[in-house]
């Protein structure tokens, strides 16, 4: 045979460990010995960790910004988020352009705060101790969504929903559904002044929950606005 395979657990390593080859003839003569190969000790060590400051910026967004620190090994920086006075039920997320030095969160609601929980990852999986911000909300006033409903009508196949007005100073409508148990998620958006938006891509055998969100001209968006339930025979 021409490999060889250890049973030792890297992750149970207590120290580097090495390895040589030499050759044996069917004499008993040994050949020269290999050029040695080390194998080093997993890094157990956590990076350290962040600091990070929030501010709305004049979309009514929140800017988070923050400093990294300067280690060669770092794979991402992650997050979850809280709406002050809630529980927390939030997973950790992946901040894509993590190496920018700041992030801009554009899915608050306004009139709420927000707390960010923050922490560097390295390329061995080691987390450093998580950052803390302080609670924060958007700049602009909050979008009013009192006396708007969400209404569904089936019809050959396809979900029409209909909100019977719309708040002042309104950019367009975002439109989500939800199929089941899972997480509702972004399916569209509707211009400014438009009352209905027509779902085609449902299946039958499905039960299906939709809602909509304002964004106003100055960036600032609304909380959801739920309808009923709806089951496709």
């Amino acid at each position: 045979s021409n490999s060889y395979f250890d049973s030792v657990d890297l992750k149970h390593l207590r120290g580097n460990r090495y390895y040589a080859i030499k050759s044996v003839d069917f004499k008993g003569n040994f050949g020269e010995l290999s050029e040695v190969v080390k194998v080093e000790l997993p890094d157990k060590i956590a990076p350290a960790g962040l600091v990070a400051t929030v501010k709305p910026d004049k979309k009514g967004n929140l800017q988070l910004m923050f400093n990294l620190p300067k280690e060669n090994d770092l794979s991402h920086v992650e997050y979850r988020r809280l709406i002050a006075g809630r529980s927390d039920t939030s997973d950790w997320t992946k901040i894509e352009d993590w190496q920018s030095p700041q992030w801009i969160d554009e899915d608050v609601i306004h009139g709420k705060k927000y707390i960010y929980f923050l922490r560097v990852v390295d390329r061995s999986g080691n987390t450093s101790s998580t950052y803390t911000t302080e609670p924060k909300g958007p700049l602009s006033e909050p979008i009013d969504i009192s006396g708007i409903k969400l209404s569904t009508i089936l019809n050959k196949g396809e979900v029409q929903l209909s909100w019977n007005k719309t708040p002042d100073n309104i950019d367009h409508v975002r439109i989500y559904r939800k199929a089941g148990n899972n997480e509702y998620y972004t399916i569209g958006t509707a211009n400014e002044g438009k009352l209905i938006f027509t779902d085609k891509d449902i299946t039958k055998y499905m039960s299906y929950s939709w809602a909509i969100r304002f964004k106003s001209k100055e960036g600032g968006i609304s909380d959801y606005i739920y309808s009923e339930s709806l089951y496709i025979k």
